[in-house]
């Protein structure tokens, strides 16, 4: 064959081309400016799958946050005396999960799930609470004892 037109693959296993790999490789870092710390120019692939990782973290720190903040607050809050502990659990949990979703999504990562699970779960441990601040104004005022 002519030197002008090289193969590109040979049957050779072991040829020294280029890696495939060398295009998501990192830039080079650029000289200190000032005697500040070297800096990296752009966003490489390395630093966005990081991100992503990041974001992953929070978004499913969110998720479990706001289903145990909502099966507490939606499953234990009806029964009278569990009841306190799955409206603090709801506040408690809620929260946070709310929070995490957020910061998954400052990642570009979604992180609703965390978020609607959250406020699901502050919303029926408000219900809840009322619920109990009703009941026991109702049995206070009505009185069976009579003087």
């Amino acid at each position: 064959m002519p030197e002008e037109y090289p193969l590109q693959y040979s049957h050779e296993p072991y040829q020294s081309q280029a890696s495939p790999y060398q295009q998501f490789a990192s830039p080079a870092p650029q000289p200190a400016a000032y005697g500040g710390q070297a800096g990296y120019q752009g966003s490489s692939f390395y630093e966005q799958s990081r991100q992503q990782m990041e974001g992953g973290k929070h978004a499913t720190n969110g998720l479990v946050l706001g289903c145990i903040g909502a099966f507490c607050a939606v499953l234990l809050g009806w029964i009278p005396f569990l009841g306190l502990f799955g409206v603090a659990a709801g506040i408690g949990c809620g929260i946070p999960a709310i929070l995490q979703g957020r910061k998954a999504e400052l990642y570009n990562v979604s992180g609703r799930a965390g978020i609607i699970l959250g406020w699901i779960a502050i919303g029926f441990s408000v219900l809840w609470t009322a619920i109990y601040m009703f009941l026991m104004f109702v049995g206070m005022t009505s009185s069976s004892y009579s003087y």
